[in-house]
């Protein structure tokens, strides 16, 4: 399990390094984009643009449903891990881009 640093924000538009991760991609902002960014492009292809309703199992630290919510869609996710959502809803109540954004809601629960 990751402890993550004060002021971590899992935000793939407000990335900075966080060399104290050196165990996890967010370390570096080049890491980030080769990899979360691309798939976060890549769920965005295959959902499409047209606004839909999502449920999100297991978003982890909700930086794709927070993409996902930026397109216009209505996201829910649902992570078992409690810091997770708890870093996934700070990044979205600090989100910088607001406007358009579909509605993102996070809940720490199982999904068996």
């Amino acid at each position: 399990m990751t402890t993550y640093p004060k002021g971590f924000i899992p935000d793939l538009r407000r990335l900075r390094p966080w060399p104290s991760l050196r165990d996890s991609l967010w370390r570096n902002p080049d890491l980030v984009r080769l990899t979360y960014s691309e798939l976060a492009r890549l769920v965005q292809t295959c959902i499409g643009s047209q606004p839909c309703r999502i449920l999100y199992v297991g978003p982890g630290l909700g930086h794709i449903a927070l993409e996902l919510a930026r397109d216009g869609h209505d996201v829910t996710g649902v992570d078992i891990d409690q810091e997770a959502v708890a870093l996934a809803k700070r990044a979205a109540e600090t989100d910088p881009f607001p406007e358009g954004r579909g509605r993102l809601l996070y809940e720490v629960a199982e999904f068996p």
